[in-house]
């Protein structure tokens, strides 16, 4: 299989090539002179609508944290690889796009599931206690913001139960005038949101 490359030197390089050449396949550093790749996908993907389904984001980074490999698949990466890393594992990526393989050194595929659930448990904390700032402010916009990457980022985590229970919340916060469902509501995920924490963080040990 042969391939056509195009090499760039910067992110704000990299989303405008993009924009005009329409690639199938982007791999891209996390950390770049200019700006992280999580930005960079994210302004690439404001700017070419259908980039999800006609291009492969996949992104390379040595920082193996929960925290950034959350971050990465959050901003629209479909495989994170972690350096260093065999050639083979990026051709594996770029030459089969539907299968699913570990992002982690040990070549386990359970891993990379393992792997995002408790990066998405562990970034859970810090987005509930912002979603009840904006609640005490009565700021419904930014409620509906912060559940909907909650909500996407635990559908990525598998944890399509939770991303159920937010999905409901959201739906609440669209009519605050039922302030009595919407507190029950608000209180049945903030449930979900500590069995699953308590549940997950003993397994992420």
């Amino acid at each position: 299989m042969k391939y056509s490359l195009v090499e760039v030197e910067d992110a704000v390089s990299a989303i405008r090539q993009a924009l005009y050449t329409r690639p199938r396949l982007i791999l891209m550093d996390l950390h770049m002179p200019d700006m992280n790749a999580c930005e960079a996908a994210r302004r690439l993907l404001r700017g070419w609508s259908g980039a999800r389904a006609e291009c492969r984001l996949i992104g390379m980074t040595a920082d193996d944290s929960q925290a950034a490999l959350l971050d990465m698949y959050s901003a629209g990466f479909c495989h994170v690889l972690i350096k260093p890393f065999p050639v083979a594992s990026l051709l594996a990526r770029a030459r089969f796009p539907g299968l699913l393989l570990s992002n982690s050194r040990q070549g386990d595929a359970r891993l990379a599931g393992h792997q995002l659930q408790c990066a998405f448990l562990a970034q859970l904390p810090g987005q509930l206690a912002a979603l009840d700032s904006a609640l005490t402010l009565m700021d419904w916009p930014a409620c509906g913001a912060i559940l909907h990457r909650i909500c996407g980022a635990a559908a990525m985590a598998n944890l399509a139960d939770f991303a159920s229970m937010g999905r409901e919340l959201t739906l609440s916060f669209r009519q605050p005038h039922k302030s009595s469902q919407l507190a029950q509501t608000y209180l049945d995920f903030l449930a979900g949101a500590g069995e699953l924490l308590g549940r997950g963080f003993r397994d992420c040990e």
